[in-house]
């Protein structure tokens, strides 16, 4: 977490003579998995050089949370509940953004979790909810978003 607030700190320091590090202004940009951790230093450091910066969890308040941290910053935001394991809620996200923005810009993947336990104490169930959140929601979200991506 220290190296990811050493670079959300250089991306915020404008070199001289320059508005930052890069412009993102007038991009969308989702970001899953972006309430917490990796993520939301990500959408963090997008955000604050311009972009609009969507927010997704499955946790409403850790939603709100951020949606209220980035807006006090001065960043550009959008908070959607979205259970990644879920074929409708994914598509509710999409369907959400696209309405509203008409595009993508950027997508970065960051939603995951690892089973708890060791190998032999993970059951079947849990297996299934972490390939079902790290594997099948990264290529569904992602087969749904690259045609737009792609016509850009």
């Amino acid at each position: 977490m220290e190296n990811l607030n050493k670079i959300i700190k250089e991306l915020k320091t404008p070199p001289s003579g320059a508005g930052g590090l890069f412009d993102l202004g007038g991009k969308t940009a989702l970001i899953t998995g972006s309430t917490s951790g990796m993520g939301k230093a990500i959408a963090e450091a997008m955000g604050s050089q311009g972009a609009t910066v969507i927010v997704s969890s499955h946790e409403p308040e850790s939603v709100k949370i951020t949606v209220e941290e980035f807006q006090n910053k001065a960043i550009s935001v959008l908070g959607i509940v979205c259970d990644m394991t879920q074929k409708a809620d994914i598509d509710n996200l999409y369907e959400q953004i696209m309405n509203r923005f008409d595009k993508i810009d950027i997508f970065v993947n960051c939603v995951g979790m690892a089973p708890k336990g060791s190998f032999m104490e993970i059951n079947q169930e849990n297996f299934e909810n972490t390939i079902a959140l790290n594997l099948q929601s990264v290529v569904y979200l992602t087969k749904l978003i690259l045609p737009q991506m792609q016509a850009q």
